[in-house]
């Protein structure tokens, strides 16, 4: 069940085993925690369609779980309003005020973006917070120039914005913030840990690279959702989906007339999920990581409604 779209301007979904949504469409967050009881592992799933529902009720035939290519048998889906560690990580470099040195004749879908600032972090925050569960607990991060953290873990929504007063200028230190928003979710318990990510997507002055950033957040069990804003040359949206990829993770491409709808799907996303308990098959080396794919029936859940899963499991 999949979907062609390979330019993610044209407002397509890009699917492979898990898809990357850059318009508002279907939307799917997959994340493992540890082995349960005995050898049963459990994945926690969440499923959104392109009219934006959450469908409920499923039952566990309607998944499918591969594991090392061999496919295992889901004994139970259980759906639940859960919270989450979410680490709110804010690209405040000079590129994100806005596109400069573009010509409007040759370009001028540019001419009447705005440009973002404090005022729109805050906003995008907000949105975010309101729309999650009331036992998140939030993290803030600043990308500029170097990784700063803003405020530790806290449930207060009043406390989360209150550092966002800050000036957009300088260089991106992106990789280098990634691996500490990993850092700083590794040390939480909470089932489900994501960063949500506000950032044109491109770095160039990180320490870090672009590997160390993906095995910091694959480590930590960290899936990455970002809203993309695409700045006059565009070459973030490629790390972007390579970083949203390899985390289980997910991504839209910011609207430039108002950021409240993928904000909002991020949170909804977070929250609302599935619990898929299955026993994995019996492997004949231990390996660090074993490969995952999870899929929904469609003769069951129906058409439109897809799954984005995570590309493997610990084996530790």
């Amino acid at each position: 069940m999949q979907v062609a779209g390979k330019n993610p301007r044209c407002g397509q979904l890009a699917f492979a085993l898990f898809f990357v949504l850059f318009t508002p469409g279907v939307y799917g967050l997959a994340q493992l925690s540890e082995p349960t009881i005995a050898r049963e592992v459990r994945v926690l799933v969440t499923v959104i369609t392109k009219q934006g529902r959450i469908p409920r009720g499923l039952s566990a035939d309607a998944f499918v779980v591969e594991e090392e290519g061999k496919q295992c048998t889901v004994s139970k889906a259980v759906f639940g309003d859960r919270p989450a560690a979410v680490v709110l990580l804010f690209d405040i470099s000079g590129s994100m005020t806005g596109p400069r040195n573009y010509n409007w004749r040759t370009n001028p879908r540019y001419t009447a973006d705005p440009v973002w600032d404090a005022s729109r972090l805050r906003e995008a925050a907000r949105t975010f917070i309101a729309a999650g569960h009331s036992d998140n607990h939030y993290l803030t991060i600043a990308a500029g120039e170097k990784a700063q953290i803003l405020h530790d873990f806290t449930r207060d929504s009043g406390e989360v914005l209150k550092p966002l007063n800050v000036r957009l200028f300088g260089k991106t230190a992106l990789f280098d913030a990634l691996v500490e928003a990993a850092n700083q979710l590794e040390r939480t318990q909470a089932p489900t840990k994501a960063v949500i990510l506000i950032s044109d997507g491109e770095d160039n002055v990180s320490r870090a690279s672009e590997k160390d950033a993906e095995r910091a957040l694959v480590r930590a069990g960290a899936s990455l959702c970002t809203l993309y804003c695409p700045d006059e040359v565009g070459f973030g949206g490629t790390l972007v989906r390579r970083l949203v990829e390899a985390t289980g993770g997910g991504a839209l491409q910011e609207r430039r007339s108002d950021i409240t709808p993928p904000m909002a799907v991020f949170a909804r996303a977070l929250r609302y999920r599935y619990a898929l308990f299955y026993t994995p098959p019996a492997h004949p080396q231990a390996k660090d990581a074993y490969d995952l794919k999870i899929k929904v029936r469609e003769e069951i859940v129906g058409k439109g409604c897809n799954l984005l899963a995570v590309r493997s499991r610990s084996g530790r």
